[in-house]
């Protein structure tokens, strides 16, 4: 006796019924996002990866730095500066708004504030130069 189960029985021309055609072999190939491959750069134009400055011959024999040694430690004294400032600001307002101490919060914020403006006349400065 024949199943009345019209999904899985195929129709009197040999087709698949309708409802095969609602479920997808893969539900998640149409979801799945394309995920775009970088051009290597190093076959196709061998030029244009020494002009961004990816690879080459003379990038990998450098042995010395490219940066000026005093640009540098200018940089990284500012670097450290900002990240006090910013440390002992945030600190300090969250002493103040969460413990009510208005004493170690407050100096905090003063440090963090002093030490913001005090960067900030340092970068103008060595922008200038």
């Amino acid at each position: 006796m024949p199943s009345d189960d019209s999904t899985t029985q195929p129709d009197a021309d040999g087709e698949p019924t309708p409802d095969a055609d609602l479920r997808p072999d893969d539900p998640a190939a149409d979801v799945a996002p394309e995920i775009p491959q970088a051009p290597d750069l190093t076959d196709d134009e061998p030029g244009l990866a020494e002009e961004l400055g990816f690879g080459g011959a003379e990038a990998s024999t450098e042995s010395e730095p490219s940066v000026d040694s005093e640009l540098a430690t200018r940089f990284w004294s500012l670097a450290l500066l900002f990240n006090l400032a910013l440390l002992a600001a945030s600190l300090g307002l969250l002493l103040i708004g969460f413990e009510r101490r208005w004493t170690v919060g407050g100096g905090l914020l003063a440090v963090g504030v002093f030490a913001f403006v005090r960067g900030w006349y340092r970068y103008r400065s060595v922008r200038k130069d």
